[in-house]
């Protein structure tokens, strides 16, 4: 029997959300019908009267109107903020260790909360025992240590999986942070047993330590290169014999020890004798002569243990709350770890009433406790962590439901952070005891919380705490039973560990909702695979050949049902040097590279969220591998994909919103040199650019070329938090927001590079190409007035005029190219479009696909456009590589999606394809973001002039980076805009 329509399958999918039913609104869900266009549920289009009675609703409310007034003046949290949250008494507790450890300590900019955690329960029994009333023990020893074995833990996993797909999951995930600063506590003690501990008098923290970000980039960069050197050498065909695979990786080990050694400083031995010289608390002076071991076995001592009312903390282990898994449960992640031989990282899964209670004997008999929670949920820098601190309900009549499994298996929680409990408060409840709150010890240093304590309320532990580590002695025997068992294994990317999503994009338009301009928003995540290109990467030619290949695997067929143009492919970005491989006469391999990227990288998606602003409905798309034999059962393909739709759509129903998370801003993060912009090139740089090419231009060599210089800047604030300052102060036509592991792309570009869509002629569905040409440029006005006259100004320019249709020429012959002639046409010219601090003349030009061509030919065709390059094109190009010297990188580039070929009307035709070119774009990497912007320079071209055009479109860049860091920060930056015009200005 044949199975039945897909969309008569969805329109009866029972969706198991979890969610209670009472709460969910049927007009939340649409379903079109393909036969009669009309959707199922809800209404069509929003209706003006309804909308005008809903407000009339809102606003006779005495309550919303005081929430209206108080929002347009107030950040949302500052008026939803809860005052008596953990107020009373927030500092005492009952129940509180007698001997907490001294000083507060402070991580700064890196990721060892863990070590800290760890080194701050160490310590407590070393401080006792030794009369010290303050230690630290030394933090940067575990550290270098802790990246050594995890760059030799790397390699082994590396030649394990040599015969997995280089862009398979878990290869990908092996590869995407294999030194980063975190950890469990298992990982712990395999350093502890086998390097020791130290004082941190003995190795204190080097710059590096503090801030780890460049350190870390370094070892990434150097054992990604490694990694596919070690594959080559186990490949089937490689002639490299595999016993000298120990000699090679011993190699590469060493050479990662030497970048520690520099960066770190050379640690101590862990079997040679230290001195440590100290003062007690009485002031009286001890030495102490032991190895790093030595000193750490002090810890299992029985005169330490006793110290420690009986405990051993080389016997703990981790305690957890993961209602994915049934309690009594022993948990692993697979490839999880650090030492080779050491102990797995595992854990007990238990209830949360068992957790606590684990944690309240311990805290009773005076044992610190360390502990792993999801640090940034409703907690405030003030030193408060309660669940109940943000009152959304009361602001908008609304409740928020999801539970800590549904947040964890979508992503929206995971341990993000380790602590120390050092207290809690217990009271009776009609006969039960019942903790209430409990008392924290952070390492984010004195002036964040209560002298650096926090307090947590009991609620907020059930919902965000998911680990401790505990005392044998302090659990029943059937939890400490279930260490001997077998673990069930959970996958390396399991969000027990983690929850990432290293490959993602969200691509926007600000052009208002039409039904066919500005109409989507679409979000991806974990793609199916990624492809990078140029030198050392997957593949090092035509970016597009490989793409096309990917593509080619696979065609959609979707009878009927109207859906967006994207609804699976490539995205991603082609940088503006791939025109090196399209144009092998622009090759220029001394160029520098800078910024160390792939020319190109596209994921490949099979699963889109699209949001449609024209309906206001969310519509989400995964595909169904037809089998080639009608013998074969569709059924679990399609059941698997309905389970994917179903967990996307508990995600997009979840009541909490998982922001990036801000790091505390140190001293030292917020200093002067932190937020001072370089320029490559500079005012007097770039003018010797327009020198050269104003002679150029005179010797007849080319009419016009675009120059461009770039700006890079230390930042701290997360690359989503300045994409989401960039959405709402420049908007444009091509919003995005690109990660790609290890650098995130973030832009508001106002010009497509090409565009393509399948249209009906009389030959039959032939793409449409469409491509855009801006150039031009003036400042906005300070009024509508003053905007008028300079856009009238421009549009007047005789320099500019000239320059755009030259442009425009260039672009019709691109397109030409490629195009049937009769059906090239500008559709638009000169018209003068306003951004944020710029406007510019715009024109568009469009043609329908010749037969003999493809959209890859169109691409080619087009790429670079001339408005990034110049023309002539070709020698443009190369006289802009004499000059800058070395790789653009995204900027002037290509940002966009190509999609799967399409079955349409028996035929298989090309996908779509949407491009915009990489102007007004930031590439951020390592915490720096670079920003990169030209002008183009014809005969009569001044020289100052130009360089501040090139400054004024980077404007809303820098503008939206400020604003961005004091909007999610705090911070206040010390140099604008307008003082680095200054400067560069000065500078001459």
């Amino acid at each position: 029997m044949a199975a039945p329509r897909l969309t008569e399958r969805f329109k009866n999918l029972d969706v198991d959300d979890q969610v209670p039913q009472e709460n969910l609104e049927k007009e939340y869900c649409f379903v079109e019908d393909e036969q009669s266009g009309s959707y199922i549920h809800g209404s069509q289009t929003v209706s003006i009267s309804t909308a005008e009675q809903w407000q009339k609703e809102v606003l006779a409310d005495r309550k919303n109107c005081l929430a209206l007034t108080a929002m347009s003046k107030n950040q949302l949290n500052d008026v939803v903020y809860q005052a008596n949250a953990l107020q009373p008494d927030k500092q005492l507790f009952n129940v509180k260790i007698p001997f907490e450890g001294a000083p507060v300590t402070n991580q700064r900019s890196s990721g060892r909360c863990w070590i800290f955690a760890a080194t701050n329960v160490f310590r407590v029994a070393i401080m006792k025992k030794h009369n010290l009333s303050n230690f630290e023990l030394s933090q940067a020893y575990l550290f270098f240590w802790d990246k050594l074995e995890k760059a030799n833990w790397f390699f082994e996993q590396i030649i394990d999986t040599a015969n997995e797909d280089l862009g398979g999951r878990l290869v990908q995930q092996l590869l995407r942070d294999p030194v980063g600063d975190g950890g469990q506590w298992d990982m712990l003690a395999n350093l502890v047993a086998k390097y020791g501990l130290v004082p941190q008098t003995i190795y204190p923290d080097a710059m590096a330590a503090q801030s780890s970000s460049n350190m870390d980039s370094v070892i990434t960069a150097k054992l990604r290169e490694d990694a596919l050197l070690l594959r080559s050498m186990c490949s089937a065909d490689s002639h490299v014999s595999k016993h000298s695979l120990p000699i090679v990786k011993a190699k590469m080990l060493k050479e990662v020890h030497r970048i520690l050694t520099i960066m770190l400083g050379p640690p101590p031995n862990p079997h040679a004798p230290f001195t440590w010289e100290y003062l007690d608390a009485n002031s009286k002076y001890h030495t102490v002569s032991k190895t790093p071991l030595e000193f750490a076995k002090e810890l299992s001592s029985p005169t330490l243990t006793r110290t420690l009312h009986g405990a051993d903390v080389n016997s703990f282990f981790s305690l957890v709350h993961d209602p994915r898994h049934e309690p009594l449960t022993l948990l692993t992640v697979s490839r999880l770890g650090n030492v080779i031989g050491g102990r797995s990282t595992c854990y007990v899964n238990v209830d949360m009433q068992t957790l606590k209670a684990a944690a309240i004997r311990m805290l009773k008999a005076g044992l610190p406790v360390f502990f792993g929670c999801d640090v940034g949920k409703a907690s405030s820098r003030t030193g408060i962590m309660d669940d109940k601190m943000f009152n959304y309900g009361l602001a908008f009549d609304i409740s928020l439901n999801l539970n800590k499994a549904q947040r964890i298996i979508t992503g929206a929680s995971a341990v993000t952070h380790a602590m120390v409990l050092t207290g809690v408060q217990v009271e009776d409840h009609n006969g039960e005891k019942r903790s209430i709150r409990w008392r924290v010890q952070n390492s984010w240093g004195e002036d964040i919380g209560t002298d650096g304590y926090w307090v947590m309320s009991d609620s907020w532990m059930d919902e965000y705490v998911f680990q401790i580590v505990a005392d044998p002695g302090f659990v029943d025997k059937e939890v400490r039973d279930v260490v001997d068992a077998e673990p069930l294994i959970l996958p390396f990317w399991d969000p027990l560990d983690r929850a990432t999503a290293e490959y993602s994009f969200l691509l926007e338009s600000a052009t208002g909702a039409s039904e066919t301009v500005g109409r989507y928003s679409y979000i991806g995540a974990n793609p199916k695979r990624v492809i990078r290109c140029g030198a050392g990467y997957d593949h090092d030619g035509d970016p597009l050949r490989a793409l096309q290949s990917e593509l080619a695997e696979q065609t959609i067929d979707i009878p009927g049902v109207k859906l967006p143009n994207l609804i699976g492919g490539a995205v991603g970005y082609l940088s503006y040097d791939c025109i090196q491989k399209f144009e092998p006469v622009t090759g220029a391999p001394w160029l520098k590279d800078n910024l160390q990227i792939p020319e190109a990288m596209f994921m490949m998606f099979e699963t889109v969220v699209t949001f449609d602003h024209f309906k206001s409905a969310i519509i989400l798309v995964t595909h169904i591998k037809i089998p080639e034999s009608p013998a074969e059962d569709i059924e679990p393909a399609y059941t698997e994909a309905c389970e994917l739709l179903r967990s996307i759509l508990e995600t997009i129903q979840q009541t909490e919103i998982p922001l990036p998370a801000e790091q505390p801003v140190t001293q030292d993060s917020t200093s002067t040199s932190d937020n001072q912009y370089s320029a490559n090139v500079g005012r007097k740089g770039y003018e010797s650019f327009v020198t050269s090419l104003k002679e150029h231009i005179v010797k007849g060599d080319i009419v016009q070329a675009v120059p461009s210089q770039r700006l890079s800047r230390n930042i701290t604030v997360h690359p989503f938090n300045i994409y989401r300052t960039l959405r709402s102060t420049n908007p444009s036509p091509y919003m995005f927001y690109i990660s790609c592991s290890d650098f995130s792309i973030v832009g508001a570009s106002p010009e497509c590079l090409i565009s393509a869509s399948p249209v009906e002629t009389s030959n039959g569905s032939r793409p449409r190409i469409v491509n855009h040409a801006i150039a031009g440029t003036i400042a906005r006005g300070k009024t509508t007035a003053e905007d008028d006259a300079l856009a009238l100004k421009l549009q007047t320019s005789v320099k500019d005029r000239a320059e755009h249709v030259m442009l425009v020429d260039l672009a019709r012959n691109d397109v030409n190219r490629v195009c049937d002639p009769r059906t090239v046409r500008v559709d638009r010219l000169m018209r003068v479009d306003r951004f944020s601090h710029v406007q510019h003349l715009t024109s568009e030009v469009s043609g329908i696909l010749r037969a003999e061509n493809s959209r890859w030919d169109a691409f080619r065709s087009v790429f670079p456009t001339g408005t990034v390059s110049g023309a002539p094109k070709i020698r443009a190009v190369q006289l802009i590589s004499q000059l800058e010297g070395e790789k653009r990188g995204v900027y002037a580039g290509a940002v966009g999606w190509f999609g799967y070929n399409i079955v349409r009307g028996g035929e298989v035709v090309e996908g779509p394809v949407d491009t915009c070119i990489a102007i007004r774009t930031m590439l951020i990497k390592e915490g720096v973001a670079h920003l990169q912007a030209g002008g183009g320079i014809v005969y009569d071209s001044d020289e100052f002039e130009e360089w501040m055009e090139t400054m004024n479109k980077l404007g809303s860049s820098l503008r939206c980076i400020e604003l961005a860091e004091r909007r999610f920060e705090g911070r206040t930056s010390t140099k604008g805009f307008g003082d680095i015009v200054k400067e560069q200005q000065e500078a001459l």
